[in-house]
């Protein structure tokens, strides 16, 4: 991926590491009309791992210990789901960012408009998706009324 954001022209990468010390965000530098603006992209292996698991439990049982079991399949814990949502968390981050970096080059996307929500503000620590979300997207555009 850093390959790809330096083709790109961002300014600097940096990784943000979580608790476990597992990368937890890839963060870097854009221009925006003289300006250094940070981007942080995120990948959530928790969340990951709940919708691998939930795919592999389907409608069908967990017992009391957490396990699933099911005759046609080696039984295995939610716990055994942990490195794969990690690789596929990033693997979908990367290639979104393939894509993005792809509408940039083929002028049908600005690299500001393909990052905003991800825009980072340090001093709240928290991306510009998130501020507007936690306003209720108020900053959105009233919707229009539909004629009767």
């Amino acid at each position: 991926m850093e390959e790809i954001l330096i083709k790109a022209g961002v300014q600097s990468i940096v990784k943000e590491y979580g608790p476990a010390a597992e990368v937890a965000a890839i963060m870097f530098r854009i221009d925006l009309n003289g300006r250094a603006i940070t981007v942080r992209l995120p990948a959530d292996k928790a969340r990951c791992q709940d919708a691998l698991w939930k795919d592999y439990v389907g409608k069908d049982r967990v017992s009391h210990d957490g396990q699933y079991v099911l005759n046609h399949r080696k039984p295995k814990r939610r716990a055994a789901f942990a490195e794969q949502a990690e690789r596929t968390a990033w693997k979908l981050v990367l290639d979104w960012v393939e894509v993005q970096i792809s509408m940039i080059a083929l002028q049908q996307a600005e690299i500001t408009q393909v990052f905003l929500p991800y825009i980072w503000d340090e001093s709240r620590r928290v991306t510009f998706f998130d501020q507007v979300k936690a306003e209720r997207f108020a900053a959105l555009p009233a919707p229009e009324a539909v004629p009767a």
